[in-house]
């Protein structure tokens, strides 16, 4: 089914899709063509998502909601056609994501998305496409989407963000030496960014990690909380406060047993600088 034709759920999505962006597209008074040079795609291509005959790759989605002042409504309809590859529950997380005013989040293994180079990002999706479990388009949504979410850091109000890293996030080779030193060195770029504070839990202390899996904690303009973690079984989202304020003690004993931010900093340093990678 991946390789062949959509099935009808999947292709009922895509009209509906195509309804909504032929509606926006004509409220505007503009033509395929005329959107499609907006947006850097051809007319034809608009003419074929609109009948519900391409699935919109998600750059297009964003440039449409742009060009067309729709806000989201394009890319919330895009994450619909994307839902069978994705965990349940992650669009509506990164619908919070994007309004946060604070992310806090404890990763192991792999560095988080948020935070990944372009080729760090290559490297993880296209393994899942090599494997079978999702579709090369849908690789290259995802990581289109990753680097979406990037644009937090560089928003005029981006949120504070706080992340602490287990160790193995920096000793887990992605891509090739070369790759995971290219995102090493990111990461130092960012640890000296001063609305993000970065830790890293060092090996040394695993008896003390006081989350077992990964763990994403956000802060609203209502300083609610929302929680978030995901498994191959699928993800856990909640806003019950209880929860929250179990989860916030753990974050303050995660904070307080990792490394100072400084020394953080300098491991990931001696980590790249070893002769293990090459960067560029």
């Amino acid at each position: 089914m991946m390789n062949g034709e959509p099935s009808e759920p999947a292709r009922s999505r895509r009209e509906a899709f195509g309804r909504k962006l032929r509606s926006l597209r004509q409220a505007k008074g503009l033509t395929q063509s005329q959107l499609g040079t907006l947006i850097n795609y051809s007319g034809a291509f608009v003419s074929y998502v609109e009948l519900g005959d391409r699935p919109p790759p998600f750059r297009f989605a964003t440039a449409s909601d742009t060009a067309l002042d729709a806000g989201d409504t394009l890319v919330s309809l895009w994450w619909d056609l994307e839902q069978s590859s994705m965990i349940k529950g992650f669009f509506k997380y990164a619908s919070y994501e994007s309004k946060a005013l604070q992310i806090r989040q404890y990763q192991d293994r792999i560095v988080p998305g948020i935070l990944q180079t372009r080729e760090y990002a290559e490297a993880i999706h296209n393994a899942a496409a090599n494997r079978g479990s999702i579709s090369q388009r849908q690789a290259d949504e995802r990581v289109a989407f990753a680097l979406s979410r990037q644009r937090l850091h560089e928003k005029p109000d981006a949120p504070r963000c706080h992340f602490v890293l287990d160790e193995s996030c920096l000793r887990t080779r992605i891509g090739g030496n070369a790759v995971t030193g290219a995102q090493l060195q990111r990461l130092e770029h960012f640890a000296e960014n001063p609305n993000l504070t970065l830790q890293v839990f060092p090996f040394a202390r695993g008896e003390a990690c006081s989350f077992p899996w990964p763990a994403i904690m956000l802060t609203l303009s209502d300083q609610s909380t929302v929680l978030y973690s995901e498994s191959k079984l699928g993800a856990l989202l909640s806003k019950d406060p209880d929860e929250a304020l179990r989860w916030e003690r753990d974050w303050r004993h995660l904070q307080n047993s990792a490394l100072s931010p400084a020394d953080s900093l300098a491991l990931i340093r001696a980590i790249r600088s070893s002769d293990d990678f090459v960067t560029v």
